[in-house]
């Protein structure tokens, strides 16, 4: 099996946000053996984009904002099921607070 270098904040992370918020795409990643790949890959496409917008010239902070939901921190499962699909709010109300995946403090 190959060994894939993760960084703490990249691979690692993901596998991390995956595990918490993906659960079943964690599962299959794991039953297929395709876990630290993907990881891997998530985090080499994350800094492949960072060092595009770094270089640039934007801030590192923006650039960062603007990729790391790419490949690291996916969306949530219960609110976006299939990745690459736009979700749809469940009401058609965008102003739902579980659309978004906030607990309504009412």
């Amino acid at each position: 099996m190959k060994k894939y270098p993760l960084h703490p904040n990249g691979g690692r992370a993901a596998i991390q946000h995956w595990k918490e918020h993906r659960p079943k795409m964690y599962a299959e990643l794991v039953r297929t053996g395709k876990l630290e790949e993907a990881a891997y890959e998530a985090q080499e496409r994350t800094t492949d984009a960072l060092a595009e917008l770094i270089s640039q010239r934007m801030p590192f902070h923006m650039a960062w904002e603007s990729v790391r939901e790419n490949w690291i921190y996916l969306p949530p499962e219960r609110t976006q099921p299939r990745l690459g699909e736009t979700p749809e709010p469940p009401d058609g109300d965008l102003e739902t607070s579980d659309y978004w995946g906030i607990e309504d403090d009412e």
